[in-house]
């Protein structure tokens, strides 16, 4: 078997074990698994951004699924984890945000109820479990600046890190199919 340099194994035997396609992109620098003839085009990648901060450069890695879809009406979500300020504002009832559930903020430029996706056992718990995970839907460029196809809409969920287990590669995958079933029944995309 010919070996591809920096190959993740990991990464791959997960790929062998949903039929899906494991390859590196981005000059071998991330893991990129495509999951072959799923109608909503789901694939998790890693990836390593770079920023500067007071003229030093800062990286953050992340592990992201994402899925498109048409969209029938125009909207975005987010959902992401309380930060410290964000606490210390909910104390003094200041929230900007929509709902603050857990360790989770919501927040939707239409009105959708945070219940569809917090009484949700699966979603509920996955966030309980990954307490820095960001779930977020896009109809123009997302939060990676890459530009999303006019008349769709992209889900992104991104944990900081990279991915080093099946498992959270699984959950992650998962949680991906759980979001857009819960969309597709609440007729707020379509379904496939």
């Amino acid at each position: 078997m010919k070996t591809v340099k920096n190959e993740n194994i990991i990464w791959k035997s997960f790929a062998e074990r949903h039929n899906a396609k494991y390859s590196k992109v981005r000059f071998g620098n991330s893991d990129f698994i495509e999951f072959i003839g799923d109608p909503h085009g789901i694939c998790i990648d890693n990836f390593t951004r770079y920023r500067t901060v007071s003229m030093s450069t800062v990286s953050e890695k992340f592990t992201r699924s994402k899925a498109e879809f048409k969209k029938k009406i125009e909207f975005d979500f987010k959902i992401r984890p309380i930060k410290t300020f964000e606490r210390i504002t909910r104390l003094f009832n200041q929230s900007r945000f929509k709902n603050v559930i857990n360790n989770y903020v919501y927040s939707s430029t239409n009105f959708i109820s945070a219940d569809i996706f917090f009484s949700n056992r699966m979603i509920h718990d996955t966030l309980d479990k990954y307490q820095n995970l960001q779930i977020e839907l896009y109809s123009n460029i997302d939060c990676f600046d890459e530009e999303i196809k006019e008349g769709y809409l992209q889900l992104s969920l991104t944990k900081d890190g990279i991915s080093e287990s099946e498992t959270e590669l699984s959950d992650l995958f998962e949680l991906t199919k759980e979001i857009i079933s819960v969309l597709t029944k609440q007729g707020m995309i379509e379904g496939k």
